[in-house]
């Protein structure tokens, strides 16, 4: 049996609100998801707190980071791109077109939008950027918590790889629709078996949910309600399709611009450790919420969790983070795998492309 330095191993999802940490043993049959937890970053200390639990300490490349900060956005090719932008220096001049100086120094992770593998001339891809000045404010902010990346890899497109794989085996070939949405915009991705179809960007996102809040409840700090969305303890029933109405009227003229209709809704960045959030937005834009047995997900993946995780209760927003457990190949962590592109040119990267 090959012997790998890896016997657990931190993976982290660094989103705009929150992160999700999970604790996994990498056994030679299966990986056991020890610990999971969503932490809200509105609250330094104890997000300081609860990442110094599961990143080893003495500064050495121990996690696998997934990120989805903000200053990002997502690109899927045109035919005409797919045969033009073939290539780190093609990506590079599209980025400073497109973004200007956010985009010259942006960083980059790209993949077939129908397979999640290294994009082939004349193949449609995806384009996740982390654009300037985000990039370097996510990587000083792993620095201060102490978190050295083995590598920096793609949330979004994890998730979408996920819920792609995930479609594909369901009976029904209705395409699903995920929601990836930061402080002031949504991107919607079209989703089925054959990848990601479609993505469109409406510029409105949580905070748009967060001033419907403050209004509802007449409160002074535009903080404050942000604070109670992303708690546990207050109660959104009656409430919560209230302050998701603003949202739902932002998103509909774009999901009715679709070609493909979807049935059924993921949320990403909304929350997700609450399942109030994803219902309510599901019900205003007349979808249902995209539901789905995890433990069956992740058995078929060799994936299994402690007696302290509630499989029911992980939301489909976390099925790229643990899909990406499922990937890592812990005796050769250098090797790629579908779905799970690497940053180029950022701390932890292994994928350095060059012109």
């Amino acid at each position: 049996m090959t012997k790998h330095p890896f016997p657990t191993l931190c993976f982290l999802e660094l989103g705009e609100q929150t992160v999700v940490l999970a604790r996994v043993r990498l056994g030679p049959k299966r990986r056991e998801v020890e610990e999971l937890r969503e932490v809200w970053l509105g609250d330094p200390g104890n997000a300081l707190a609860a990442i110094r639990e599961f990143v080893p300490a003495g500064g050495k490349p121990g996690s696998v980071v997934l990120l989805r900060p903000r200053l990002r956005s997502i690109v899927r090719a045109s035919s005409d791109q797919s045969m033009r932008v073939t290539d780190a220096a093609a990506v590079r001049r599209l980025l400073s077109h497109r973004f200007d100086h956010a985009g010259a120094s942006a960083a980059w992770a790209w993949c077939a939008s129908d397979s999640g593998g290294p994009p082939a001339i004349g193949q449609i891809w995806l384009l996740d950027v982390l654009l300037a000045p985000g990039c370097a404010e996510t990587f000083g902010q792993l620095a201060r918590w102490g978190v050295a990346p083995l590598h920096s890899q793609s949330a979004r497109l994890a998730l979408a790889g996920a819920l792609a794989g995930t479609v594909g085996a369901l009976p029904s070939a209705v395409p699903l629709l995920l929601c990836d949405i930061s402080e002031t915009r949504t991107d919607l991705l079209v989703i089925t078996a054959g990848g990601v179809q479609n993505v469109v960007t409406v510029a409105a996102g949580l905070g748009t949910v967060a001033d419907a809040l403050q209004a509802a409840l007449k409160l002074r700090l535009r903080g404050t309600a942000v604070r109670l969305l992303h708690g546990p303890d207050y109660d959104f029933t009656g409430l919560g399709a209230k302050i998701m109405q603003p949202l739902a009227n932002r998103l509909k003229p774009a999901l009715a611009s679709l070609r493909q209709r979807p049935a059924t809704l993921v949320c990403q960045g909304l929350c997700d450790g609450q399942a109030w959030p994803a219902a309510t937005l599901a019900a205003a834009l007349g979808l249902q919420p995209f539901g789905l047995d995890v433990a069956a997900w992740a058995e078929a993946r060799h994936l299994v969790f402690s007696r302290g995780i509630q499989s029911d209760r992980i939301p489909p927003a976390w099925l790229g983070l643990l899909g990406a457990v499922a990937a890592f190949d812990p005796v050769h962590p250098e090797a790629a795998a579908p779905w799970q592109a690497r940053f180029n040119d950022v701390p932890g990267s292994a994928n350095r492309e060059t012109a």
